[in-house]
């Protein structure tokens, strides 16, 4: 389901993004009801927890299949701050491995060869500071010395 939004995406940008926007306000109405924010995806049910994790990988492939010129104009506002709400939560490591995922396919979409031009991430540290926080074991487990940081 999420790649199709990308393969959308390549010829409907805009359209794209207000439909996963409207997704996410959808879930953020709902869930105002019932406590704080994105309180709906946490400990919630199996569909809950595939949608977070396709609406995640979905804004990574809209970024990776939409037309360069116009996804420097977007990726701010649009993509990355919509997503970046559940990455400091992420616990488990479906949900981890998504997040990895949509971040590589965003950094992919913005390298210059891609683009035809320098472009810089003002969120790039902080996404890099996420994908090596999952990619490393927690200190505290017994089994971190015989996990190595990947």
């Amino acid at each position: 389901m999420y790649q199709a939004y990308g393969y959308t995406a390549a010829s409907h940008l805009d359209v794209v993004l207000e439909k996963l926007q409207d997704f996410l306000r959808s879930k953020n109405t709902q869930q105002k009801s019932s406590g704080g924010l994105l309180s709906i995806f946490k400990d919630s049910g199996p569909k809950e927890v595939a949608a977070k994790h396709s609406i995640i990988l979905a804004f990574g492939y809209v970024t990776a299949y939409a037309p360069p010129g116009l996804i420097t104009s977007r990726i701010e506002v649009h993509i990355i701050n919509p997503i970046k709400p559940f990455f400091p939560d992420a616990k488990s490591l479906v949900l981890k491995e998504c997040i990895i995922k949509a971040v590589d396919l965003i950094g992919k979409a913005l390298h210059p060869n891609r683009l035809h031009k320098e472009y810089t991430l003002t969120h790039r540290d902080e996404l890099l500071k996420y994908v090596l926080s999952y990619m490393c074991p927690d200190p505290k487990s017994p089994y971190s010395a015989l996990i190595p940081c990947l």
